[in-house]
């Protein structure tokens, strides 16, 4: 069989530039490589600028790298993406694509909708909720068109499943299914009794987003807690700049908590899932989370976790008690449900080895994630 071709088009992809990026969709594509040469892979990585001098395109290893012009303002952003849709058509007209994957439901589904008719061919939709919820609501111009870009998509791939009731009349839930990131999962658990005798709390964070990941009013509550008898340990692990490193020590100083909390700063991947192990639970109630890989490295390693409601991984176990979660960052809300996870730690660590135990956990592991990602792949392609 003829090897078919995939467009990934994304705005966050490991490209050699000096842009942020995730490793989600690269580790996507390098599982589905490893799993199957059915289908070859091309990746437009886009990078928006505000500087219309600082527009380029470059090859890399996976694809095209485009540094586009654009302003995010209602009204102009939605003509100008469409201009860029054409041009970056002219430099993908014939590279014979199969079938598009556009890796949010917002810019990247707007250049996947404008491709798919250039190209004439089918596409499919991820939904990001922290970035797409983010724009949607930042353009409500151009909700009428988001929506367009998701009742044509030949599928969607919930990312973040709470999205579907959030935004309920974009989304024909028919043609979509919960799709996680992949991640790297021991399945490793620790057992009902160990997890007991660890007192330390962790959390997990690069320092220059500390107020989107909630740090400050998780130690703000940390202290209430502690003018109330209770002592709750907690070390935090992670890099970043010096100057926000401060400011987080600064707040732990000021109210007194040093004895509680503890900056651990960067440690190795396998050194943060060792002392993940051997934690009593995660805390990181951080908004606006596409995924938050974090959250499900913590379930796998057999510990509960507090987080936040209506971003990252919520709707993906509401059937398990495995954590608690807060409606907002208020660290008054944060103090109430940590307090009920301490109060109840044998219940949550209960509810995350039953979790684990079950089948709804076998969504996360890479095998599964791949095979359903082909399945979809092949029933674009050829259904």
């Amino acid at each position: 069989m003829m090897s078919k071709r995939i467009l990934h088009i994304h705005q966050d992809y490991p490209d050699g530039r000096p842009y942020p990026f995730t490793r989600a969709v690269s580790n996507l594509i390098e599982a589905t490589e490893f799993e199957t040469h059915e289908v070859s892979h091309f990746v437009l990585s886009i990078n928006r600028t505000s500087n219309p001098f600082k527009v380029s395109v470059k090859e890399f290893d996976k694809g095209l790298s485009i540094v586009y012009w654009a302003l995010p303002i209602p009204y102009i952003y939605m003509p100008v993406i469409f201009v860029w849709s054409y041009i970056f058509y002219q430099f993908l007209r014939n590279k014979n694509f199969d079938l598009i994957h556009g890796h949010k439901l917002t810019t990247e589904g707007l250049i996947a909708n404008r491709l798919s008719r250039f190209l004439n061919i089918p596409y499919l939709i991820s939904v990001r909720g922290g970035s797409d919820s983010h724009n949607i609501n930042r353009l409500p111009c151009s909700r009428k068109k988001f929506r367009e870009v998701a009742l044509n998509a030949k599928h969607i791939f919930f990312v973040s499943p709470w999205m579907k009731s959030s935004y309920s009349d974009f989304f024909n839930v028919k043609n979509s299914s919960d799709f996680p990131n992949v991640c790297e999962l021991s399945g490793d658990l620790l057992s009902y009794k160990d997890s007991l005798m660890h007192k330390n709390f962790i959390s997990v964070l690069s320092f220059h987003q500390y107020k989107r990941k909630g740090v400050i009013p998780l130690i703000t509550s940390i202290s209430s807690l502690k003018d109330k008898g209770i002592n709750v340990y907690l070390d935090i692990y992670g890099g970043g700049d010096e100057r926000n490193f401060e400011i987080v020590r600064n707040h732990i100083d000021n109210l007194g908590c040093g004895d509680l909390v503890s900056l651990k700063g960067e440690v190795s991947r396998e050194s943060l899932l060792v002392s993940m192990k051997n934690s009593r639970g995660l805390l990181l109630p951080a908004s606006n989370e596409t995924f938050g890989m974090v959250y499900i490295e913590a379930l796998f390693s057999g510990v509960p976790i507090l987080y936040h409601k209506k971003t990252g991984i919520d709707g993906y176990f509401d059937e398990f008690n495995v954590g608690v979660s807060v409606e907002s960052k208020n660290h008054q809300e944060i103090e109430i449900q940590l307090k009920e996870l301490i109060n109840n730690i044998d219940y949550y660590i209960s509810g995350v080895r039953e979790f684990n135990k079950s089948e709804a956990s076998k969504k996360f592991l890479t095998k599964n994630i791949i095979d359903h990602y082909i399945s979809i792949i092949r029933g674009s392609m050829y259904g």
